[in-house]
């Protein structure tokens, strides 16, 4: 504000004689032209620049790496921890994890990309599974945008393990229900991590990984 006011701030003496009655004592016309019509701007802009500042460093916070163990492989995603999510197996009380196979089909296995693809088919018994999978299905019920509810399918893994920056996550009650969406625009996740998920045993990422 002071810089751009010093900037086209014009000569006084040429005024002085014409405003002095109307602004003596009261400063210069432009100073309070740029105080009226510029703080309002800065704050403005100040306020947006700490909101983004503060969106990313709470998103930066809640960013994971995800381990997915099945069948003794391992599956690498990146997550997102999110509250909103909570999603629940209503039997087992299991938190439900969501993954979006978005971009990638070519590194999983053939069972993922059909529980994303043909999910729906799935729970009306159009199309199966194979037997060692149908061992592992869940279908839970959810509320999704725009609906009130909803069927999704989902598997239940032999572990997840979420890693932090400080410590890992040994997740062994939990589910996971695959997508063919993609959950963040800006590709900064590929799954929604169920916050219920944070509370099992617990290891500094400097210690040996349990396996």
């Amino acid at each position: 504000m002071i810089g751009v006011h010093y900037f086209i701030q014009y000569d006084p003496k040429l005024t002085e004689n014409v405003l002095i009655s109307s602004v003596k004592g009261f400063g210069d016309p432009i100073t309070w032209f740029f105080i009226m019509l510029g703080f309002p701007t800065a704050w403005h802009f100040a306020k947006n620049r700490f909101d983004r500042m503060e969106i990313a460093k709470i998103n930066y916070d809640q960013l994971v790496s995800v381990v997915i163990r099945v069948d003794e492989k391992d599956y690498n995603f990146s997550g997102m921890i999110d509250s909103g999510n909570q999603v629940y197996d209503p039997i087992s009380k299991m938190p439900v994890m969501f993954v979006s196979i978005n971009k990638r089909r070519n590194q999983l296995p053939k069972e993922f990309i059909q529980l994303a693809e043909e999910s729906e088919e799935i729970i009306m018994g159009q199309t199966e599974i194979s037997g060692e999978w149908q061992n592992r299905l869940r279908i839970i019920p959810c509320k999704v945008v725009g609906k009130d509810h909803q069927l999704v399918t989902a598997i239940k893994p032999d572990l997840i393990i979420v890693t932090t920056k400080e410590e890992q996550i040994f997740c062994e009650k939990g589910l996971i229900s695959f997508t063919a969406q993609q959950l963040s625009s800006e590709d900064a996740f590929e799954c929604i991590v169920h916050p219920k998920m944070l509370t099992g045993h617990r290891q500094s990422v400097n210690e040996p990984q349990v396996s």
